[in-house]
């Protein structure tokens, strides 16, 4: 029975190989068609903007002070 989070690991393995170009390029992740099709990616994806989001707004406000 396929793993119903991801049946394709070797994609995401190419994929991960990947995402640090795909993120400098400014490429839109959602429209990857991996990441439409991996949760696990998706999450990672979504977790690594969260981050990004967060080290932002600490940076601003440090500036700020």
């Amino acid at each position: 029975m396929a793993n119903p989070i991801n049946s394709n690991p070797e994609g995401c393995e190419d994929f991960q190989k990947q995402l640090p170009a795909l993120i400098e390029s400014g490429a839109d992740l959602e429209d990857n068609p991996h990441c439409k099709t991996c949760a696990l990616c998706r999450a990672l994806v979504d977790d690594l903007r969260t981050i990004a989001w967060q080290a932002w707004k600490r940076h601003n406000r440090d500036w700020e002070s």
